[in-house]
C-alpha cells in the first residue's frame, strides 16, 4: 500500500510568496554559476493519507518562444542542493541531506524556508524582448503562466513505519502574480522506487520540454496535446 501510495500519489497544489528579507548569494563551484536564494513562504495541502517527507528538490522554469515551443529560463534547488553545489560536493544517491519538509497527511502544510535560483541571461533577455509575454501580461492584467518541470526525492511515512524512498518527475503549470506563484496543476510523468540521481533527472525533465512539450496561447503547457487538469478528488 506505501509504494503504492508513493507511486502514486495526489499532487497537492502549492502556493510560493516571497517574505522580506535579504537575498543569499552562492557560487557554484560545479556549474559555475550565481545561485540567489530568496526567502520564501511555501503552503500547500497533502491530499494523501501519509506524511511526506521531501528531502531534495530540483525546479527548471520555463517560458513560451514565439512558436510555442518552451524555453529554459532558471533553475531552481532547495537550500542543500545549492549548499552541495557550492561546495563542490556530488550529488549521490547514498549520502542524503536532512529532511527539508514534513508534510503532515490530510492537512495543510506551511514553512518558510529559501529557494535558490539561477537564471540563464542569454534566455532572461529573450523572454524581456518577446512581444508575446507582454501580450500575455497585458492578457492577466500584469500577471502570466509560467510552467515548470521538477524532480524530488520523497519518503512516505505512514503509522511511524521506516519511509519508502521514491523519486518523483512532475510538470506543472503555474499563474504568476504580484510575485506570488501559485501552482494551478501538477501531472506525474514519472516516478520509482530509490533516489536517482537528482542532477541527471532534471536535465532529462529539461530535455523532455524543450523538446517535447508545447504551451497554449495563453502560455499554459500542453501535456500530450492538453492543457494540464487535476484529477478531480
Amino acid at each position: 500500500v506505501v509504494v503504492h501510495e508513493v507511486i502514486k500519489p495526489r499532487l497537492p497544489v502549492y502556493r510560493i510568496q516571497p517574505l522580506l528579507g535579504f537575498p543569499q548569494v552562492k557560487w557554484g563551484l560545479q556549474d559555475n554559476q550565481v545561485w540567489i536564494g530568496l526567502p520564501v513562504s511555501v503552503s500547500m495541502h497533502n491530499d494523501n493519507f501519509m506524511e511526506v517527507d521531501v528531502y531534495s528538490l530540483v525546479f527548471d522554469m520555463f517560458y513560451m518562444d514565439e512558436e510555442g515551443s518552451l524555453l529554459h529560463l532558471a533553475d531552481i534547488s532547495d537550500h542543500n542542493q545549492a549548499t552541495s553545489t557550492a561546495k563542490g560536493t556530488k550529488n549521490n544517491t547514498t549520502a542524503k541531506p536532512e529532511v527539508l519538509w514534513q508534510i503532515p497527511s490530510r492537512s495543510n502544510f506551511t514553512i518558510n524556508d529559501s529557494l535558490f535560483m539561477s537564471m540563464e541571461t542569454t534566455v532572461f533577455w529573450n523572454l524581456i524582448l518577446n512581444p508575446r509575454f507582454y501580450a500575455s501580461l497585458w492578457k492577466g492584467s500584469g500577471s502570466f503562466w509560467l510552467p515548470t518541470t521538477g524532480v524530488a526525492h520523497v519518503k512516505a511515512i505512514t503509522k511511524g513505519k521506516a519511509g519508502v524512498p521514491a523519486t518523483l518527475k512532475i510538470v506543472c503549470d503555474n499563474f504568476i502574480e504580484n510575485m506570488i506563484v501559485q501552482g494551478l496543476s501538477c501531472i506525474l510523468h514519472d516516478a520509482g522506487a530509490g533516489w536517482s540521481n537528482i542532477s541527471e533527472a532534471s536535465l532529462s525533465m529539461r530535455r523532455h520540454a524543450t523538446t517535447k512539450l508545447k504551451a497554449n496561447a495563453d502560455g499554459a503547457v500542453l501535456y500530450d496535446g492538453k492543457v494540464i487538469e487535476n484529477p478531480k478528488r
